[in-house]
């Protein structure tokens, strides 16, 4: 079978349509070409909807962009979008979108005056009057050719309404859309705030670096850019510190549970009895275990805290100021320092934790 892509630079029986059937057919195919299984033919594509040819412009299956354009001129886009997806050029690029705009106006002002000229039987319409209702292909090929070619020309004429629109009303649409999809994110704690604060700092340091006019000054750039990554890995260590400890608190919890079932299993009868104890052996080898594992880590030396490591700039020029870097680097020290007290802290509430009395014997 003939795939969709070859059919749009085949010229199909009907009336010439000169370069600009030319242009026309390129359009067609470069858009197919970024739909793999429509290009290919049949394979892998979706199943033609209508063997004949469609009356209907388009489906919004078709592609939904005319649509959420409208949308977004309405005040109504859905707030999960990104409205630059809808485009073909930036809308930060005002050159762009102009010469867009004379491409599109040229573009549509052709093909509707294609679609207007009656053809050999006399009919009119966008996709006869341009030859794809001609001969060639099978007719379910054609319908398919059709319904892309008509979605295509209705995002067309979304984006030149969009960029036809005066700047000022462009940007103001733009920024409310930005207002609505921030509103519409869930709030920020403040550990997801305090890390991407450190993210866009990096970035910053990051970017001072690659612009910096000397190697001392890149030195000193990505040194605070290191520094700014390695007090977000330990303040992520001691999240984990605090979800730990909440852990443990629910662990002791269960504990002054279990001491409640084995006083009341000593007044229930044998069966109930046996069986809270059975449940109560396996519960207390756990607590065993656990308790070996935190007194062997309470032994070791080593931390899950990173080390702050040697200053790599000590030999630095002294005209190079290097303020910001050294106080970051003094903080950072205060934070690790503060991290391993909490770990420290952590494994000892570990390591007594199982000791609880568990009002039965192992």
């Amino acid at each position: 079978m003939v795939g969709l892509q070859g059919m749009a630079f085949r010229r199909a029986p009907g009336p010439r349509l000169g370069g600009f059937g030319l242009a026309l057919a390129l359009a067609v195919g470069s858009w197919l070409a970024a739909r793999p299984g429509l290009a290919a033919g049949n394979d892998g594509a979706e199943p033609a909807r209508d063997a004949g040819l469609p009356t209907a412009p388009t489906s919004p299956a078709e592609d939904p962009r005319a649509q959420h354009i409208r949308d977004l001129v309405a005040g109504a886009l859905d707030p999960r979008l990104e409205p630059q997806s809808l485009f073909d050029v930036s809308l930060e690029d005002e050159a762009a979108v102009q010469a867009e705009v004379l491409r599109l106006r040229a573009l549509l002002a052709r093909i509707d005056e294609a679609a207007a000229r009656p053809t050999g039987g006399g009919s009119r319409g966008t996709a006869r009057g341009v030859g794809l209702d001609d001969g060639g292909p099978s007719a379910e090929l054609r319908a398919q050719a059709r319904r892309l070619f008509e979605a295509r020309l209705e995002t067309d004429r979304a984006q030149l309404a969009f960029y036809e629109l005066e700047r000022a009303r462009r940007t103001a649409l733009l920024r409310d859309h930005a207002a609505r999809r921030a509103a519409s994110l869930p709030a920020e704690s403040e550990a997801e705030r305090s890390r991407r604060v450190l993210e866009e700092e990096r970035a910053r340091a990051l970017e001072a670096a690659r612009v910096a006019r000397s190697e001392a000054e890149r030195a000193v750039s990505e040194e605070q850019a290191r520094l700014l990554a390695l007090e977000a890995d330990v303040r992520a260590v001691r999240a984990g510190f605090e979800r730990s400890r909440e852990a443990l608190a629910v662990r002791r919890d269960a504990t002054l549970g279990w001491q409640r079932r084995a006083r009341e299993a000593r007044g229930a009868g044998p069966v109930e009895a046996d069986a809270t104890y059975d449940a109560l052996r396996r519960a207390l080898r756990a607590a065993r275990d656990e308790l070996a594992e935190a007194l062997s880590t309470l032994g070791r030396r080593d931390s899950s805290v990173p080390e702050l490591g040697p200053d790599p700039l000590r030999d630095i020029p002294g005209d190079v100021s290097r303020e910001a870097q050294l106080a970051l680097r003094a903080s950072l020290a205060d934070t690790i320092a503060e991290a391993r007290r909490a770990e420290r802290s952590l494994l000892e509430d570990r390591a007594c934790g199982p000791c609880v009395s568990w009002g039965a014997p192992l």
